[in-house]
């Protein structure tokens, strides 16, 4: 057998990349029938390389993995961090562990001291373990509706008291990019405006809603997305930059957000935030235990609880790291 083959992807292997997608993981893939999704996620327009590591023997592509540099939303972030996506051995490979292979590479190819991955299988998620990296899964944070417009949800719990220290607006990020790049670099945030307004404001099919959170001099930007569910609509926070000891003191404008534009709720996906203050706060915890159904899959609906897993390892030492999952790829179609 012919010695394999680790290189980065070119815009010239994105069709090798989609048939391969069609042969080995499922026909209907969104990359396969959206190739400007794809494009968008992974290719960069001034080098024509694709975020795509390949094995191959003798040409033919034994494995992929797709990952997402920050440096592809923004070139003047603050940190390179790399989250992985699609990660996918052949079911006929040549070559034994080739998916680690690939893994080995990430770091030397994007020169990253960061790398995270959302939403992994658990058997991934055990071999990120081995690997040294930190894994768990995330905390599922909700504020309902407290009289719900149209609902879906059934037992939904009371809402309770909400703390209402904070005032929430909507901001325009791209007039605003001044005021956002200032409370990205006052906090220390690896994004900037930059980044916001590539990855969320251009996105090819979702339309995002930006919000300044704000008490006194401290400020925190929330990036959330409506969707329709049947008769009623829903939001989701995908992502955040600023001060996020602020969540918990905008429960209450949270939830005013949600009344006003006529939501059943709005939930959170995150690691590393302060989720004691936050349910002190009034935000209803999802568990594995809750009696209330909140869903994480909507194209299709799929009524289920998810509980969303995360693996991260850096090259230097660092204790905290807050996650959301609009850091991966998460939050894109599925269909």
């Amino acid at each position: 057998m012919t010695t394999p083959v680790v290189r980065k992807a070119t815009a010239t292997d994105q069709a090798s990349i989609q048939q391969f997608l069609k042969e080995e993981w499922d026909p209907s893939h969104v990359f396969i029938k959206r190739p400007d999704l794809f494009e968008w996620q992974h290719l960069d327009q001034e080098t024509q390389t694709l975020s795509f590591l390949l094995l191959e023997v003798d040409g033919a592509i034994q494995a992929v993995l797709g990952y997402i540099p920050y440096l592809h939303w923004s070139a003047n972030v603050r940190e390179n961090r790399v989250f992985l996506a699609i990660w996918k051995t052949s079911k006929h490979c040549l070559v034994a562990g080739a998916g680690f292979h690939l893994l080995r590479q990430v770091q030397k190819v994007t020169d990253t001291n960061f790398i995270g991955a959302i939403g992994v299988s658990h058997s991934a998620l055990r071999v990120y373990k081995r690997l040294g990296y930190e894994t768990g899964f995330m905390d599922h944070l909700i504020i309902f509706h407290p009289r719900p417009p149209a609902a879906f949800l059934s037992g939904v719990p009371t809402q309770g008291v909400l703390s209402s220290q904070g005032t929430l607006r909507k901001l325009n990020l791209t007039s605003e990019v001044n005021l956002v790049d200032a409370i990205c670099e006052n906090t220390s945030s690896p994004k900037n405006a930059d980044y916001l307004i590539r990855r969320y404001s251009q996105h090819p099919q979702y339309a995002y809603d930006f919000y300044l959170g704000q008490i006194k001099e401290s400020r925190l930007v929330i990036i959330s997305r409506a969707i329709q569910v049947k008769d009623s609509k829903i939001a989701r926070i995908v992502d955040a930059v600023g001060d996020f000891s602020l969540f918990p003191q905008l429960a209450k404008a949270l939830c005013d957000v949600v009344v006003s534009e006529g939501y059943e709720y709005i939930d959170l996906y995150s690691t590393g935030l302060d989720v004691q203050a936050m349910v002190e706060a009034g935000y209803f915890p999802r568990s594995k235990d809750s009696e209330v159904v909140v869903p994480n899959y909507f194209e299709p609906l799929e009524m289920s609880n998810v509980d969303l897993s995360y693996a991260w390892k850096a090259t230097d030492a660092r204790s905290h790291v807050v996650l959301f999952r609009g850091d991966s790829d998460q939050d894109r179609p599925n269909k």
